[in-house]
């Protein structure tokens, strides 16, 4: 009898945990797509001459940081079968980089793509190759999401830069971290 109700236990401490981590995948997906919706906000407004603009800031213009964001996301998004990312098999798509109707379109497309990833705690074969070899370590989809957050939010930052390098305006928190933001929030106001 002891040994049956161990078996239940567990049982439902495993379903409270699944619960759980599909919980906590639903909120990494939305961060997720919050963070493609602010990129896709941007874009929509964008000065398209300053798109592909070079600045003395920067060797990158806007398009080449968007399509390399956006060549991470599909990195993730596409490994969904093989469960083996490899984000040095970015696509690189030159198309992206130039029009920014064309970034618009890949950056819509992969966010309705997210849904398509398996569980959070689903252990995915994360793999880079440079050029001193091929490196392989052991993640998982929530895992990844958070890099590709992170990843995102640092290139919107440079985004940022390069844009008022031009004479146009952001809103203050494109490009910042959420943590600093609820940071920031939470300090007195100082006058």
């Amino acid at each position: 009898m002891d040994t049956k109700k161990r078996m239940n236990d567990s049982l439902a401490c495993a379903g409270l945990i699944q619960g759980l981590s599909l919980e906590l995948y639903e909120m990494d997906i939305q961060k997720t797509s919050a963070v493609m919706d602010q990129l896709i906000s941007f874009l929509t407004e964008c000065e398209p001459t300053c798109y592909t603009k070079k600045a003395c800031i920067s060797s990158s213009t806007i398009g080449q940081h968007v399509r390399h964001v956006l060549d991470h996301i599909d990195c993730l998004i596409t490994a969904h079968d093989s469960l083996v990312v490899d984000y040095s098999k970015r696509k690189r798509q030159q198309l992206i980089e130039t029009r920014i109707d064309s970034a618009i379109h890949q950056a819509r497309w992969l966010a309705s793509e997210l849904h398509r990833l398996p569980s959070g705690c689903t252990p995915v074969d994360v793999t880079e190759t440079d050029e001193t070899g091929i490196t392989h370590s052991q993640s998982s989809i929530a895992r990844e999401l958070e890099f590709i957050n992170s990843h995102s939010i640092h290139h919107y930052a440079m985004i940022k830069l390069l844009y008022q390098s031009f004479g146009y305006t952001l809103d203050d928190h494109f490009g910042v971290a959420p943590s600093t933001i609820a940071y920031q929030y939470s300090q007195p106001i100082r006058r």
